[in-house]
């Protein structure tokens, strides 16, 4: 507390009065607790700051390894983004090859069949061709038959004549008459080149079958071809 301290002489007027504050009383028991509050508050952190920092390190190394782990499966996700869109760059363009392969199988298919259908219409044409060629060459039999017999017949007749003119040559000579190409009464020499006519054309139609036999057998390779 404060107490007033006169500093005047009795006999002075003026006054002078100085206050002299005393320490309070609870200072000394404020100056005890002090030091009990901080040793309190030290072992109140040194107990609870280990608590509390245990767990905070504790849970930094785990955010970090989960930071980490998260870092490789980004990195991870990367590889296997890169990948994946390679592969779906490879599976388009996998798709366009088989359209395109599929165009070209359709391409080929169509021609294909026009191709069996061409070969189809040359092969009917190609039988039709064989049945005329073979109506003509049973026709061409036919008619050689025909003129071998004929060209036989011919022969024969032919030298027929020319026996009948060499009797009857032998009949004049024995008769004592005359003959020869200037007096020819009875035509024993027209009837002898008759004969040889008779027998040339028979040769002339050997030939000329034979001719039309080869012409035939052209006609028919052109044919086939």
């Amino acid at each position: 507390m404060t107490q007033p301290i006169s500093l005047n002489s009795p006999n002075d007027n003026p006054t002078l009065v100085v206050v002299r504050s005393s320490p309070p009383a609870n200072s000394a028991k404020n100056e005890g607790r002090t030091p009990n509050s901080f040793a309190r508050l030290a072992i109140v952190t040194g107990v609870l700051l280990p608590i509390a920092i245990v767990p905070y390190i504790l849970s930094r190394r785990r955010i970090v390894g989960l930071q980490r782990r998260c870092e490789e499966l980004q990195l991870r996700l990367s590889v296997l983004e890169r990948r994946l869109n390679a592969g779906v760059s490879k599976v388009t363009s996998v798709r366009d090859e088989q359209g395109n392969m599929r165009a070209i199988l359709h391409e080929m298919g169509m021609k294909m069949d026009e191709m069996q259908e061409d070969a189809m219409q040359r092969s009917a044409r190609q039988s039709q061709t064989n049945q005329l060629i073979h109506s003509d060459l049973r026709h061409l039999l036919k008619e050689t038959k025909q003129i071998r017999s004929h060209t036989t017949s011919f022969r024969a007749l032919g030298v027929s004549l020319a026996d009948v003119a060499a009797f009857m040559h032998e009949i004049e000579l024995q008769m004592g008459l005359q003959s020869g190409a200037d007096n020819d009464k009875r035509g024993i020499h027209r009837l002898r080149i008759l004969a040889l006519q008779m027998q040339n054309l028979s040769q002339k139609e050997k030939c000329k079958v034979c001719t039309t036999a080869i012409q035939q057998g052209i006609i028919d390779l052109m044919y086939t071809d």
